[in-house]
């Protein structure tokens, strides 16, 4: 266990890294700017679609921008790592570094299915809205996954470019870059991250003849 004056001296390596980061990294995504007005369209529809509208946007905006705080963290705590010495690398990266870069991947999971939950319950209030006539149907919403939005390609709307950019989120090449991690880490037993996405032991099924 680090500590308490490595501790402290290794947080303020990293608050100092932290605030000294490229702006250009610093690629929030505005709360404003994703404003929507109650007063361009009218009905109870319309008053159902803008609450959950709004709610659903900050939530969105919050899990964006907190993943955002993660990567530049970690980016953080990657330099302070560089300058930890010896002696105390191998509790920095079991104390801090570890459980940081495990939120940091997982999280990219959690952002997609956000991003899918999200827009099925906005476009099923927009179906609503464009189809006065038709009425509301039971949502079993622990059922909601990317395969259920696109079933929702087949109205009005046509959300074939939403799907295929969320799919390239947590996509092959990120799980074969992150050696399936988040699967790993939640079903198995995760690569060692800490020391660069390897293990120990692999498993070859192949046959040998």
């Amino acid at each position: 266990m680090l500590e308490k004056t490595v501790f402290l001296e290794m947080y303020s390596l990293f608050y100092d890294h932290l605030i000294g980061l490229p702006v250009s990294q610093a690629k929030y995504l505005s709360f404003d700017q994703y404003n929507i007005p109650a007063d361009i369209a009218h009905g109870f529809r319309w008053f159902i679609f803008h609450n959950m509208a709004q709610d659903f946007t900050q939530e969105l905006l919050n899990e964006i921008n907190g993943f955002i705080t993660d990567i530049r963290s970690l980016d953080a705590w990657s330099r302070v790592n560089n300058q930890c010495p010896k002696d105390h690398k191998a509790d920095l990266a079991i104390e801090i570094l570890g459980p940081a870069a495990s939120s940091t991947i997982n999280r990219v999971y959690v952002v997609k299915q956000r991003l899918i939950y999200v827009s099925f319950m906005l476009l099923h209030q927009t179906i609503m809205i464009i189809d006065p006539s038709r009425r509301d149907f039971h949502l079993c919403e622990k059922d909601i996954d990317i395969n259920t939005l696109s079933q929702l390609n087949n109205t009005s709307i046509n959300i074939a470019e939403l799907i295929k950019s969320l799919r390239k989120i947590d996509d092959n090449s990120f799980r074969n870059k992150s050696k399936n991690f988040r699967n790993s880490y939640q079903h198995r037993i995760p690569p060692n991250i800490e020391i660069g996405l390897s293990s120990f032991v692999t498993r070859n099924d192949k046959d040998k003849t």
